[in-house]
């Protein structure tokens, strides 16, 4: 069907342009011809350049055509900027979170993120943001559960992490050390197992790092979203309410 309809465009195309070289050159030297001619001409080139220029080779009709404008659309309103691989690749969250009036944090340990922009989110703190860390529960029995092992070693996890919690954990008490007048500093424990990291910056940013099975967190897919809450950046807002409201509070005075 595809190859019928190529041909049918070929043959159409070519007729348009043997009609205007005849009319232009061969009768040209009547006017009416000439006219007709260098328009058949301007006509065939036009949807020419339109067919294979505009329109890539996958496009047969309108059909296919407007299938792809409904994709582009979701993505638009999605607020999906990137979707990039490796940590390498992610965003300099320095100037997000120091201007930043809210900043919601979920990760397995959160050493990376916690460790690499303690300044950063002192300032933000200082300055009256309101900072929440959802972290893996360091006293989980995930951790010492042989019969769990391979399922937290799949998702990255392992017993290094318990350190790394704590270590995160004093970090954040770092940072609430510094003191503001209208800034707070929360952290909770998660009941159930984190599976990814999400990191909510008020209404303006979302990023999310799904922990894919014995894929390094470090060199998995990351997916960037700007904009306020719709109807899909709000899953990971729910995710985390729901984290959250189900968390023990990890005590950082």
């Amino acid at each position: 069907m595809k190859n019928t309809k190529r041909r049918l465009q070929f043959v159409g195309f070519g007729v348009l342009i043997v009609a205007g070289v005849l009319l232009t050159f061969v009768w040209g030297d009547i006017p009416e011809c000439w006219d007709a001619g260098i328009a058949l001409l301007t006509a065939a080139v036009t949807t020419i350049a339109y067919r294979f220029f505009l329109i890539d080779d996958t496009t047969d009709d309108f059909a296919e055509l407007a299938a792809k404008l409904d994709i582009h659309e979701s993505m638009r309103s999605s607020g999906l900027r990137q979707i990039v691989l490796t940590r390498q690749h992610t965003n300099d969250y320095t100037a997000l979170f120091s201007n930043a009036k809210t900043i919601d944090l979920c990760f397995n340990s959160g050493k990376g993120t916690i460790f690499t922009y303690a300044d950063v989110l002192k300032l933000a703190y200082k300055n009256g943001c309101k900072i929440r860390l959802l972290v893996n529960d360091a006293e989980s029995s995930v951790f010492t559960d042989e019969r769990l092992s391979g399922v937290v070693y799949a998702l990255g996890a392992h017993m290094q992490t318990v350190s790394e919690i704590k270590g995160t954990v004093d970090k954040m008490r770092e940072i609430k050390a510094v003191g503001s007048k209208k800034g707070t500093v929360e952290v909770r424990g998660a009941a159930c197992f984190i599976s990814g990291n999400i990191i909510i910056i008020d209404d303006k940013y979302t990023h999310y790092v799904p922990y894919l099975p014995y894929i390094p967190n470090q060199n998995t897919v990351r997916f960037d979203f700007e904009g306020g809450a719709n109807e899909y950046t709000s899953k990971f807002r729910d995710s985390f309410r729901e984290i959250w409201e189900h968390a023990k509070n990890i005590n950082i005075d």
